[in-house]
């Protein structure tokens, strides 16, 4: 044998290597430095996939924003009424265009689509 090798087992002959300088480590206490340890470990990776949704939510968010417009005295529009009800738009009215280019009050529109998923005139998916 190597005198390293007999150094080695010399050493765990005795009954000292049970005991530790820095304090007796139960189960529960191994099973919570793992777990700091994991959740360290995961974090900015996390961080970094909660960065990229979030950006991507915002650019969906604006792809399907609809717009808002005011109706002007000029407009083709005031011949028009909203379908939801069933008024003429006046000069000052505020327009939602839906993505199947239908118009309807903002208000109209609004209150139809909290019962509704659908357009009121081609039930085409708005949402």
């Amino acid at each position: 044998m190597s005198e390293f090798s007999k150094d080695y087992l010399n050493d765990y002959s005795s009954n000292d290597y049970n005991q530790t300088d820095i304090g007796e480590y139960t189960k529960a206490n191994i099973q919570i430095m793992i777990s700091i340890m994991l959740f360290v470990s995961c974090v900015t990776p996390l961080i970094h996939i909660f960065d990229i949704c979030k950006i991507r939510l915002k650019e969906k968010y604006y792809n399907f924003q609809l717009k808002i417009y005011r109706v002007n005295s000029d407009d083709n529009l005031l011949l028009d009424e909203c379908s939801i009800c069933l008024e003429k738009y006046k000069v000052n009215d505020k327009i939602l265009n839906l993505k199947c280019d239908h118009k309807f009050h903002k208000d109209c529109i609004n209150q139809w689509s909290k019962d509704n998923n659908t357009c009121p005139q081609c039930r085409e998916n708005i949402i």
